[in-house]
Order: structure tokens, then C-alpha cells, then sequence
């Protein structure tokens, strides 16, 4: 099996809750040619057929029901991770100038002030004179 990149997954999602490709590229903001394309090369990674297309309905075979939980728990998962670190990373900077002459027994004190008030947030320290 090759990896499965997240947009291929997305398309099947949006295919199984669907029912439709033309209706899964509108809720993946993408043309029906690109969703199409995105699950036949889901398809040949995972070695399976997913979708039963036919003239008047569209449905997924026993594989495809069988994988989709799985994609679902992927791009959880990938969501989950995006979202673990979106506070870290859109944490405020605050920068804390203070003198090479600050007592510094005291400097703990003082940061732990800040985390107080400030929450989660990055430090800059900047020593001067």
C-alpha cells in the first residue's frame, strides 16, 4: 500500500456522506473531475474498489465500507494534530527587557507573574545595561 494523502481521503468522506461525486466536490470546494480523479488514485493505493458507480446511484462496495472508519480516524487524527498545536503556535510573544543589574532571585517570581496574567505565551528576554 502507497500513502494515502489526506485530500484522497477527504474526497471519499465527502463521497460516502454525499452519495454523489458531483455533490462531494461541492463540499470539498473541488471540480467533480478532480474528486473523481482523487478517488480512482485512492483507489489504486489502497488496491481496492471503493465506489460502485452505476448510471442511476452511486455506493460504496464492501470495501469501501470497510475503509472508510479508518479514513474517517486518519483525518481525525490529522485534525487533532493540526489542532494540538494551533494554541503553541498562536501563543503571543512577549518580550521583557530588563538590566544586567536586575536581582535576579526575583526573576522568577516575575515570570511566573506573567504566565499568570498572560496565559499561555512565548517569552523574549532581552538583557541590556
Amino acid at each position: 500500500m502507497n500513502d494515502l494523502d489526506p485530500a484522497w481521503l477527504r474526497s471519499f468522506a465527502a463521497i460516502a456522506r454525499a452519495g454523489s461525486i458531483t455533490r462531494a466536490a461541492q463540499q470539498v470546494h473541488r471540480t467533480q473531475s478532480a474528486v473523481s480523479t482523487q478517488l480512482q488514485q485512492l483507489e489504486a493505493a489502497v488496491g481496492a474498489h471503493l465506489v460502485e458507480r452505476s448510471t442511476r446511484a452511486l455506493a460504496l462496495t464492501a470495501q469501501g465500507l470497510a475503509f472508510l472508519p479508518h479514513a474517517q480516524a486518519l483525518l481525525r487524527a490529522q485534525d487533532d494534530a493540526h489542532a494540538a498545536v494551533r494554541p503553541v503556535r498562536e501563543a503571543a510573544t512577549h518580550r521583557l527587557g530588563i538590566s544586567e543589574y536586575f536581582m535576579p532571585d526575583r526573576l522568577g517570581e516575575l515570570l511566573g507573574v506573567l504566565r499568570d496574567a498572560a496565559g499561555p505565551a512565548r517569552l523574549e528576554l532581552l538583557l541590556g545595561t
